[in-house]
């Protein structure tokens, strides 16, 4: 039988690799770790400009009216 292959090595190379980059992604994503991995593929430079929306909707409710207040007996 052949002597068993370094296969535990190459995997803790693998999980290495993707384990620093992920911390300095964070502070940039803050949300979701989704948009970090957009924004690192070159095919997707515009993913950025997803997280403004989050504000607006904080301003939103507040313009809208309130919902009807049922009339009270």
């Amino acid at each position: 039988p052949r002597p068993p292959l370094p296969t535990p090595r190459s995997h803790a190379i693998l999980i290495r690799t993707p384990t620093p980059p992920a911390p300095p992604s964070s502070p940039t994503t803050t949300t979701t770790p989704q948009t970090a991995e957009l924004a690192r593929s070159p095919s997707f430079p515009k993913p950025i400009i997803q997280p403004p929306p989050h504000p607006p909707p904080l301003s939103s409710p507040a313009q809208l009216p309130p919902p009807p207040t049922p009339p009270s007996p």
